[in-house]
């Protein structure tokens, strides 16, 4: 069969898995080529070089996708039977080993090569293997530890004949740390983290994980409120944000009562959290320190009005209830209808506004605010029943008969034009029979006449 009729053959989704099977086969023909003649060319060549040979083997059948790892074995036993020194063989060898999670093997195997590394860059890499080896996949940090150690003693002795001082090296100090945290010992950890410290020579990420390292641990594990005030203060100057940190730093303030502080601490979260929905959080906190703690209403006002566009209602509570108390009831609304443009429906709009409204009549118990805000949601949403029905018990109340009237009218126009699925027959009913009802005390006849020809009409009986 060709090859056109066998693709047009092959089950649906299966040209992939042939494509991918046929280069597989490809690719270890390829290697066993290669390997062959490679096998050939060690009679020729001394022990190191053959070493290498068996080695670039190793690699070559490792690098299969579907490998051999009996075969990938054998050929780094090879190298290393050749030469017994050679890195490339003993890390192909542990390479296998953690695979099949033989860790003894690993350690065995970095404990020999290490007895016979005789160059420094060579000795330290190894230690720092055998040192993650023994930390994160034998959870021993005490060998961790005194691995670090020696590391750190034979720095020490290296700097003695050299004029270079000891560089900050990343690895080191996190194996340093991963340990220090397994074993608890808090007071060489905080050493450690101090040490890093000096070691930095900018303000980057690493500085950041330390100082915030500290703050931790003078916070929670080694409470020193001193030392965690000064590392917060700095913390909140000129890193990035924390939530923790923010909190921890307003509840200190709070317990100290200090006022002053707590400000401090909100202008700076909302400074640098600008556009963020935290730093609304932090503007209403902001707010209510200046209206009750410094009895500054109109400076709490100007905070909030600077809110984004947010839809929750624990952040204008706030507002409304500094707004709706005086004479800047407009200036409350315009602020909680531009807050509320994040809100994607009429009806959505309409639903916060009336929860807004139901606060303002209830709660705060200012019946003219609320007012104002039912009126807003009905233009938003004219057939929001919930608005409708507080709205006509003002106008009741105030018997304001005609604006009843409207409001019941354009409530019943925007549920037909729109077809709103909950505005059923009983209750186009009901909205008539109150219009009638209205227009028959306000001696409009043909008015009532037709509300209630429309009544009948739904409702024969």
């Amino acid at each position: 069969m060709n090859r056109e009729a066998e693709v047009l053959e092959m089950p649906r989704g299966g040209e992939s898995d042939a494509v991918t099977a046929r280069r597989i086969a490809q690719g270890r023909s390829v290697v066993e080529r290669y390997a062959e003649r490679l096998d050939i060319a060690t009679d020729h060549l001394d022990p190191p070089a053959a070493s290498e040979v068996y080695c670039a083997l190793g690699e070559l059948h490792e690098g299969l996708i579907e490998n051999d790892s009996a075969q990938v074995e054998s050929d780094y036993r090879k190298a290393q039977e050749l030469f017994p020194q050679s890195h490339i063989a003993n890390m192909g060898l542990r390479r296998l080993s953690r695979v099949e999670g033989d860790y003894g093997a690993v350690l065995a195997s970095l404990e020999c090569e290490l007895q016979g590394a005789t160059r420094p860059e060579n000795r330290r890499a190894l230690q720092l293997e055998l040192a993650r080896t023994y930390l994160y996949c034998e959870c021993d940090a005490e060998k961790t530890i005194a691995i670090l150690e020696m590391l750190e003693g034979d720095a020490g002795e290296a700097s003695t004949y050299t004029s270079e001082t000891e560089t900050f090296d990343p690895e080191v100090f996190l194996l340093w740390e991963d340990a220090l945290l397994a074993t608890g010992a808090w007071d060489r950890y905080v050493g450690k983290l101090r040490e890093a410290l000096k070691q930095q020579s900018e303000t980057g990420m690493m500085t950041q994980h330390i100082e915030e390292r500290l703050w931790l641990l003078y916070r929670y594990l080694m409470p020193d409120a001193q030392q965690a005030a000064l590392l917060s203060h700095h913390l909140m100057c000129h890193q990035p944000l924390d939530d923790e940190l923010v909190d921890d730093a307003l509840m200190r303030a709070v317990n100290e009562a200090s006022k002053d502080e707590r400000v401090d601490i909100l202008t700076k979260a909302v400074e640098r959290l600008v556009g963020s929905p935290r730093a609304d959080f932090y503007r209403a906190l902001l707010a209510d320190v200046a209206a009750f703690d410094f009895d500054d209403p109109d400076h709490a006002i100007d905070v909030l009005s600077e809110l984004s566009s947010t839809s929750d209602l624990f952040l204008l509570h706030p507002l409304i209830e500094l707004l709706s108390d005086g004479d800047r009831v407009e200036d409350m609304l315009s602020i909680v209808v531009r807050c509320l443009e994040s809100l994607g429906s009429p009806q959505q709009k309409a639903e916060q506004l009336y929860a807004i409204a139901c606060i303002m009549r209830d709660e705060i118990e200012n019946e003219d605010a609320a007012f104002d805000v039912l009126r807003e949601a009905i233009d938003t949403y004219p057939s929001h029943a919930p608005t409708v029905e507080a709205l006509a018990e003002i106008y009741t109340r105030r018997a304001e008969w005609e604006n009843l009237a409207q409001l019941y009218e354009l409530e019943l126009s925007y549920a037909i034009e729109h077809q709103l699925p909950e505005y059923t027959p009983e209750l186009f009913a009901i909205r008539h029979a109150r219009l009638a009802q209205i227009y028959e005390q306000l001696g409009f006849a043909l008015n009532a006449f037709n509300h209630y020809k429309a009544v009948l009409a739904i409702k024969p009986d």
